[in-house]
């Protein structure tokens, strides 16, 4: 949906619209930053059965996205297990030491036997933040998810003011690279998304302040 935003016209009595798609679909996205700053390529989720190749072949995307698709529109166990077989192919390039820490929330398909014994064969420590506490302890929550949601906003309201009226999966597709990388993932940002939360450096002050 386009922003909030006025219409100025000659004539007062007139009752003007503007083009806004009132049609919304969900693509979830699996995002992943790293302490040092960096962010690994996302997993894209898109509803439905199969991949329509217009989805592609009509945008620029980075190749080292990782698409899948979901009847349901959302995660499930495998999808999360195909998603930390990305994790793992592209954290191990930048690794420094034997282990990695996966810091995730509690969802189910973060705790099966498959996931986990994946993690321990690959050397991956999985650490699940407490229950209701991921407002608190979240890097990605605030810092990052926030500035990210503005920036789609604007790139569906300069959509909306050129004549598009329906912002539909290539659309998003097409401007997901710019909003990711050149506005809500960059360097400054992410190592902020840790300092804030008191990961890096370790602070557990900022967090129990505000229990």
């Amino acid at each position: 949906m386009g922003k909030n935003q006025w219409i100025i016209t000659i004539d007062p009595d007139r009752i003007s619209y503007l083009v806004s798609s009132s049609n919304r679909e969900l693509i979830p996205a699996c995002a992943t930053i790293s302490g040092d700053g960096e962010v690994l390529p996302p997993m894209l989720i898109l509803p439905g059965a199969l991949h329509l190749n217009d989805s592609y072949t009509k945008t620029q995307l980075d190749g080292d996205i990782l698409f899948s698709v979901s009847e349901t529109g959302y995660s499930n166990n495998r999808l999360s297990l195909h998603w930390l077989h990305h994790f793992h192919k592209f954290s191990s390039q930048r690794q420094v030491g034997a282990y990695r820490l996966l810091l995730l929330d509690g969802y189910g398909s973060h705790c099966t036997k498959e996931f986990i014994d994946y993690c321990d064969e690959n050397k991956i420590i999985p650490f699940c933040l407490p229950p209701h506490s991921t407002h608190l302890l979240q890097p990605l929550d605030v810092v990052v998810f926030q500035p990210l949601k503005q920036f789609h906003a604007e790139a569906v309201d300069q959509a909306t003011r050129t004549g598009c009226s329906d912002f539909n999966k290539i659309e998003f597709l097409a401007a997901i690279d710019s909003i990711r990388v050149q506005a809500a993932f960059k360097h400054s940002t992410i190592l902020s998304a840790f300092r804030k939360y008191g990961l890096i450096p370790y602070s557990p002050s900022i967090v129990l302040s505000k229990l």
